[in-house]
């Protein structure tokens, strides 16, 4: 059996598409369509690279593609295969010529290349919805207004087209089933369970880190303000994906002003050695407001880092993160995502407490891996295979 994996990211980095990957190879083979050079780690997988845009005017180039993809899968023409000759064209093609029995179709936006190629070569299809695609913008701005709209065209045109769904949560589960009738099977955004070497505690300087890509969108000047609210104990790190250099020049001056000496920014390593990094840490953050149901139902790959990482979980109240916070009794929950709220319970934090909670993420690893999820993901390949043969 042959199962294709489309994906428009930079498969190096996605680590939720490195785990599917490297977990279908081990029973099928895999054909991986993405972004980025990439060198895979096993004879099953072979690997083709989009063409890249121009860096010259890299975002003009890639409104015009958008642009000119959604009008070639309006109602009456996606299924006459008018594709412009851009990397939708190529991702198709590829993924017909493949000969695949199963087409995993990663983010609303490569629906209409995967849901082709799929109907094409007669192969299931499944669609793994990430979050939800429908509410991804706070601001009501006519271009976050029109992504909604092309968003919910495509999920609604081409999503039902599926032979499977799955999410990364229960929360965004319940939306794509209340919005457009998909049925998703979660699975979560968990690392693989790796043995750990965690450094020795030390009471007076204890290391915070949040993780991730720099956008503004994300508010990461909140964490400083919280920086600056602590004691003398704390200090706070970061490890960013660099998205705009001047964002990150932006964050590291707001630092030097507000809290000078405490925050600290780090390079960048490679997926497979994150955990193993974080580890010289003592707590990780990662503070998502719920203005938008992303947010609010979120599970992302950081926050199960950090649990495989044995660090004690600070967040705010947001609804998906509390519930595996408080069942395991790993971390805290802020009661807002005010700065002086989350300072306040950073600061109540004993000793005692954040080798406890230290400890109870790392029982909870047991628990939230990749081992444990892939096996989900496994049972999804399968059922959807099986009954490619049957019919």
């Amino acid at each position: 059996m042959r199962i294709g994996i489309l994906s428009f990211s930079c498969i190096s980095s996605d680590s939720r598409v490195l785990r599917q990957i490297y977990n279908a190879s081990k029973h099928y083979e895999v054909v991986v369509i993405g972004e980025g050079a990439w060198e895979p780690a096993n004879k099953n997988i072979t690997y083709h690279m989009v063409p890249e845009l121009s860096s010259q005017n890299h975002r003009f180039f890639r409104i015009l593609e958008f642009l000119s993809y959604i009008i070639n899968v309006l109602p009456g023409v996606w299924h006459s295969r008018r594709w412009i000759k851009n990397r939708f064209k190529f991702a198709y093609q590829t993924l017909f010529e493949a000969n695949l029995d199963l087409i995993h179709i990663n983010e609303y936006f490569a629906l209409p290349c995967g849901i082709a190629a799929a109907i094409d070569s007669n192969a299931v299809a499944l669609f793994d919805a990430h979050e939800f695609s429908l509410d991804q913008t706070r601001k009501p701005k006519i271009k976050s207004l029109l992504i909604r709209f092309f968003a919910f065209f495509i999920l609604k045109s081409l999503g039902k087209k599926a032979d499977s769904y799955i999410t990364v949560s229960e929360g965004i589960a319940k939306l794509y089933k209340q919005n457009l009738g998909f049925n998703p099977t979660v699975i979560l955004n968990a690392p693989e369970k790796v043995q750990i070497h965690k450094r020795d505690f030390d009471p007076t300087n204890i290391r915070i880190i949040h993780h991730g890509i720099a956008r503004p969108r994300r508010n990461l000047e909140l964490l400083i303000e919280v920086a600056s609210l602590l004691d003398a104990r704390y200090s706070l790190h970061f490890m960013l994906l660099m998205d705009s250099k001047s964002y990150i020049d932006s964050l590291k001056a707001f630092a030097a002003e507000k809290a000078p000496g405490k925050i600290h920014f780090h390079d960048p390593v490679a997926p497979d050695k994150i955990i193993d990094y974080l580890s010289n840490f003592d707590i990780g953050i990662h503070i998502l407001d719920n203005n938008i149901l992303n947010h609010k139902f979120a599970l992302p790959n950081k926050f199960f880092d950090y649990i495989a990482a044995g660090l004690v979980v600070a967040i705010g109240p947001s609804v998906e993160m509390a519930k595996i916070v408080r069942k395991y009794d790993l971390g805290i929950v802020s009661a807002s995502f005010a700065p002086e709220a989350i300072a306040e319970n950073l600061n109540s934090l004993t000793p005692s407490d954040i080798k406890a909670m230290g400890q109870a993420s790392l029982n909870a690893s047991n628990f939230l891996n990749a081992d444990i999820e892939m096996q989900k993901l496994s049972v999804v390949y399968r059922d959807l295979l099986e009954g490619k043969l049957e019919s």
